[in-house]
């Protein structure tokens, strides 16, 4: 559900009381310079037909906008970066009208650092009276969310699904986001397909379950 402008920057930013959808690369700021080039090339290149790749939400990300990307308060996100030893991060952003879908990943030094940043995201959202979250039924220790708020600008609602989780020493996040409410599918669909990249370009072959790493 990160799905409202990366500023046509990047990732929605549902942050606060999922007020915000937002796209990093538009605050305006010198970006911090990104760690692994290799790490946009994790994300999956397409989302079906309907949506186009805006590039310029698309691209590396340093610690600002990766702690703009997530769904939850800057402030707090770039705290759980940090002290989660963050390592750099990518994100790939499709447009379809004012709809956005955007696929995240964030790299930390280990499995369990990864595993970390991700229940942080998962515990914040269980918190949030304008969402819920889910166990995923196809994604290994994977968590669905959806969620209700309004553009960064507030001038209109907008509703967000998506999934988290981690793989190895990195975290992905896909957010779907529009003006109408969505299926959760969706959402669902485009996560299965980032975990079986994920699991390719870590292991080769074909994912299957359980997963081999947190």
């Amino acid at each position: 559900m990160l799905r409202t402008a990366l500023g046509v920057g990047f990732l929605t930013a549902l942050g606060g009381a999922l007020a915000a959808c937002a796209l990093p690369f538009d605050q305006g700021g010198a970006q911090a310079q990104p760690a692994d080039p290799a790490l946009l090339a994790l994300l999956v290149q397409s989302v079906g037909p309907g949506y186009q790749v805006d590039r310029r939400a698309t691209g590396l990300m340093g610690l600002d906008e990766a702690a703009y990307s997530a769904p939850m308060p800057q402030g707090l996100t770039s705290e759980q970066l940090k002290a989660h030893g963050f390592r750099g991060a990518a994100a790939r952003v499709w447009r379809s009208g004012d709809d956005f879908i955007t696929l995240a990943v964030y790299a930390f030094p280990d499995d369990d650092a990864a595993r970390a940043f991700v229940d942080s995201l998962v515990s914040y959202l269980a918190k949030d009276t304008l969402g819920e979250t889910y166990p995923s039924t196809h994604i290994p220790l994977g968590t669905g969310f959806e969620l209700t708020s309004t553009t960064k600008g507030g001038d209109r609602p907008i509703f967000c699904d998506g999934e988290m989780f981690s793989f190895g020493p990195r975290a992905y996040l896909v957010d779907n986001c529009g003006s109408q409410p969505e299926s959760p599918a969706v959402a669902a669909d485009i996560a299965k397909s980032q975990y079986e990249r994920a699991f390719t370009a870590d292991f080769g072959g074909t994912a299957g379950s359980p997963s081999p790493g947190r």
